[in-house]
Formats: C-alpha cells, sequence, structure tokens
C-alpha cells in the first residue's frame, strides 16, 4: 500500500452486527454494570502500578537507596511527559463509545483505524524526546548530582518503550469503549508477570541495576502493544483493526484531538506541579527522596482505584452520550460518586495503618521511613477529594465538554501548587508545607469543577 493511500483513502466501513463482547451502557443496571466493569480496571491499573512498584523494589533491595532514588525521581517526570499523549488515547476512547452508543459502525470503525496511526506516531515522537533531552530535564528539576546519571540512564531506556506504550494505551481506549474491561486485565497481567520476572534476572542476577529494569519495561511493554493490537484483529463487530483499511482521517483524527488533548493537559495538571513539587523534595538529598517515593508509589496505589471509576465513567458517559440518554448519565455520576467514597477513605485509612510494614518493602532506612509516614498522614487520607475531582471531569469529558476541566485542573491544581511552593514552601521550607498543598488543591478544584458541570450541564442536555 502508498503512502498516499494510507494517509488519505476514505474506504467503506459497514460493519455487520456481532456478538456483543464488552457491556452495553446504554441498557440494564447502571450499579450492577459499572461495577462489572470498574473491577477489571481497578485490577488493571492496580496491578500495573504494583508490577512497576515490584520493580522498585527490586532495585531498592539489590541496589540500594541510590538506585532506589534515582528511578523514584523520574516518577513524575515521566507522568508529567506521557499524561498529555495519554489523554489523547482518552479522547479516542470517549470518541469510539460515543459513536459506539449511537450505532454509527463506520464512525467507530474509522475512529480506530485513526486512533492506531496516532498512537504510533505520538510514540516515535516520544521516544526522540526522551533520548536527546532527558540529561537536560533531570538537571533543570535539581536531581542530585550522586544519581542524576543513573536517572538520565533509566530515563532513556524507559523511553525506547512509548511507541508500544502509546499504542497499548489507545488499543485499550477503544476496546473499554466496546465495553470490555476484561481483556486489557489479561494482557496486563501477563506483561506485567513477565516484567517482574526480567527484572529479577537484569537487575538480580545479570547486576544491571536501574539499566536492568528499564529494559524489563521495555521488553513488556511491546509484548502488551502485541497483545492489544491482536485483540483488535479477532473483534467481529467495528472495533475490528484491518490493515487494507489503515488510514488517518482528518476528520475523525480532529475529534480526538479536540476531546483528548484537553484531558491531556487536564491529566498534565498534577505531574506539572509534582514535577515541581519534586524538585523540592530533590533538594532535600537522597534519603529523603527515596522515602518519597516509596510513599508515592503506595499512594498511586490509591489513585489507580479512583481513577479506574473515572475511566468507567467516561465509558459510560460516552456510550450514553451518544444514545441520547442524560439520565442515565446523571444516575451513573451518583453512583460513582458514591463508589470513590467508599474506595478513597477505605484505603487512605487502611494504607495509613499499616504503613511502616508498607514501606519496609521499598526501604529500610530510618528516616527514609519517617518521610514516607509523613507524606502517606498528609496526602493519603483526604484523597476523597481526588476522587470527587476527578469523577466530575470524567461526566464533562465523557460528553465531549474537556475543555473547561481543563481550564480549571490547570488553574486549581498545576496552579495553585506551584504558586503554594513560591509562597508557601519558601516561607517554611519543610515537608510538612509542602505535602499540604496536595488536599489543598484537590478541595479548590474539585468545588471549581462541580461549579462549572452546574452550568454547562442544561446546555449539554439542550445540545443532545
Amino acid at each position: 500500500m502508498s503512502i498516499i493511500k494510507l494517509f488519505s483513502r476514505n474506504p467503506s466501513n459497514s460493519q455487520k452486527a456481532s456478538p456483543e463482547t464488552g457491556i452495553d451502557f446504554c441498557t440494564g443496571s447502571l450499579l450492577t454494570k459499572i461495577l462489572l466493569f470498574s473491577i477489571p480496571v481497578i485490577i488493571t491499573n492496580v496491578l500495573q502500578l504494583l508490577f512497576n512498584a515490584t520493580a522498585m523494589v527490586i532495585v531498592g533491595q539489590f541496589n540500594g537507596d541510590q538506585a532506589l532514588a534515582a528511578v523514584g525521581s523520574t516518577s513524575s517526570l515521566v507522568s508529567l511527559i506521557v499524561s498529555i499523549f495519554n489523554g489523547v488515547s482518552v479522547g479516542a476512547g470517549v470518541i469510539a463509545a460515543n459513536y459506539y452508543g449511537a450505532r454509527n459502525k463506520d464512525a467507530v470503525s474509522e475512529t480506530v483505524h485513526t486512533s492506531i496511526i496516532m498512537s504510533v506516531f505520538l510514540g516515535i515522537l516520544l521516544l526522540f524526546i526522551g533520548q536527546f533531552f532527558s540529561r537536560q530535564i533531570l538537571v533543570l528539576m535539581n536531581s542530585p548530582a550522586d544519581v542524576i546519571d543513573l536517572s538520565a540512564l533509566y530515563l532513556r531506556c524507559y523511553f525506547y518503550c512509548m511507541p508500544a506504550f502509546m499504542v497499548y494505551n489507545f488499543g485499550s481506549a477503544l476496546v473499554r469503549a466496546s465495553g470490555d474491561s476484561k481483556h486489557p486485565l489479561y494482557y496486563l497481567t501477563f506483561c506485567g508477570l513477565v516484567n517482574v520476572l526480567l527484572s529479577f534476572l537484569f537487575v538480580g542476577a545479570f547486576h544491571l541495576s536501574v539499566a536492568g529494569a528499564g529494559l524489563a519495561t521495555v521488553i513488556s511493554q511491546y509484548i502488551s502493544a502485541l497483545l492489544i493490537i491482536n485483540r483488535l484483529r479477532k473483534d467481529q463487530g467495528c472495533f475490528r483493526l484491518t490493515w487494507k483499511n489503515l488510514y488517518f482521517s482528518s476528520r475523525y483524527g480532529y475529534e480526538i484531538f479536540k476531546v483528548g488533548v484537553p484531558i491531556g493537559l487536564r491529566s498534565v495538571a498534577m505531574p506539572v506541579s509534582n514535577v515541581l513539587i519534586q524538585s523540592s523534595v530533590n533538594s532535600f538529598g537522597a534519603v529523603v527522596i527515596a522515602g518519597n517515593s516509596a510513599a508515592v508509589s503506595l499512594e498511586n496505589m490509591i489513585y489507580a482505584v479512583l481513577e479506574s471509576i473515572q475511566q468507567t465513567l467516561i465509558t459510560v458517559t460516552g456510550q450514553n452520550y451518544g444514545a441520547g440518554k442524560n439520565g442515565r448519565i446523571i444516575h451513573a455520576f451518583h453512583i460513582c460518586m458514591i463508589y470513590v467514597s467508599i474506595a478513597a477513605l477505605f484505603l487512605g485509612i487502611t494504607v495509613n495503618i499499616y504503613s511502616i510494614p508498607l514501606l519496609h518493602f521499598y526501604t529500610s532506612g530510618e528516616k527514609a521511613l519517617a518521610v514516607g509516614v509523613l507524606r502517606l498522614r498528609l496526602v493519603n487520607l483526604p484523597y476523597i477529594l481526588c476522587g470527587f475531582m476527578e469523577v466530575v471531569g470524567a461526566v464533562l469529558s465523557g460528553t465531549g465538554h474537556s475543555l473547561p476541566p481543563m481550564i480549571i485542573s490547570v488553574i486549581g491544581v498545576s496552579g495553585l501548587r506551584i504558586l503554594w511552593v513560591l509562597t508557601v514552601f519558601r516561607v517554611h521550607p519543610v515537608l510538612e508545607s509542602l505535602y499540604l498543598s496536595y488536599p489543598i488543591s484537590w478541595g479548590v478544584t474539585f468545588i471549581g469543577q462541580y461549579i462549572c458541570f452546574r452550568i454547562l450541564w442544561k446546555k449539554i442536555v439542550k445540545k443532545n
């Protein structure tokens, strides 16, 4: 196939009706269906973090706090760089879910093929960014001199997997848009186990330190990309990926970017401020970085659960918005608010009760443990505010109105935290004042997004 055909052909993609493999959120009990869909998403996201945390544990146990700090100090930067592109993949899922709910099979098919091409190019772009600018960015983040070489090495290794990472994320978003949350779980579980086993082999047996952890991640990510592509290739309905129909549609590409870029920028709001906060943490030295990184890894488990409920609500909203069922969207919103409340309170309290044993998996240093306990106490318990913030943003994003929550998040999360670091933390340069910026920014952002939701909802209903 010529390059011109690849990007310009507009074939007819009429799909025959096929047996449903996913959940149709436009009919039936939302309480049950949301729970059934969200549980595999939760397990998927938590397992991904557990596998990543296991890799950190392996690095820390075999190579000490310095190697752990080298890996941990890159986490905020990685999140910052990939979040905006990952948000575009969520946009692809929203557009696919809208058309799927409207039963427009041709539009779903064109969205699928456009998304896959987009994911490959974005992944290659990220690969080059990581290879050429990793060390320079770490220098700007005040990465300590004793870990910056290891951090740069790990970061370059990690960015080799970006094409596969993007293909998997776009593919997973499309599969979930069809109501199928189980296959991404199966693939992630398998590839996560591969990652852990290879980490043990490369770091523990071959003594490759952080390079070994990076190499294990690269191999497992490319396996996951192949599996999700195979899932789309075998789909018997409108989500089927066929090489002969692989083309980029400017119309659907625009729709994906229109919804996805604001979602990505909203996701970036927290990593942007976290990079600044990480830079402030870095100024306290490698031991504090290690304790902070261990606590962040545990916090990410809680956020993964809340984010899973958010991702579920985006799919539910997307399908029902396409079907014109606005009442079911509000019902789903109330259900997800209840679910995030239960999850955030239970997990936040539990992690704080068992903070010492959990942190011991990462490090045994007394000062590092004290730092981890302090962060968990001040950041974990009020995580319910973060859950509320994410749920409100999910409803607006699922209807294609992702720009307003993005603006509010950038101001309320990123802007407020940056202002906090430049004012409050500068006056009181201690970890306690740094960590308090998290719950305060969540609360302010939630209030802003809820007011925005109340204002926009009537317009959304009228338009739909």
